[in-house]
């Protein structure tokens, strides 16, 4: 697997489990977390790694 490859791969599991996190969000009742994670997810193509940092902070917040 070359470098390229290897970085698209690690993107679409980023993508992915943002998409999974905003689902979980949604069966929650927190649409306002949701709506983020989706947006990051939207983004995260453009932007890698914005995705993991939504999710991050997300779950910060669900914590306090």
């Amino acid at each position: 697997m070359t470098t390229h490859s290897t970085r698209n791969l690690l993107n679409d599991v980023s993508f992915f489990s943002t998409i999974v996190d905003a689902a979980i969000a949604l069966t929650r009742g927190e649409r306002w977390s949701a709506a983020i994670l989706l947006a990051a997810a939207a983004l995260s193509r453009r932007v890698p790694g914005l995705g993991v940092v939504a999710s991050v902070l997300a779950r910060l917040a669900r914590r306090r």
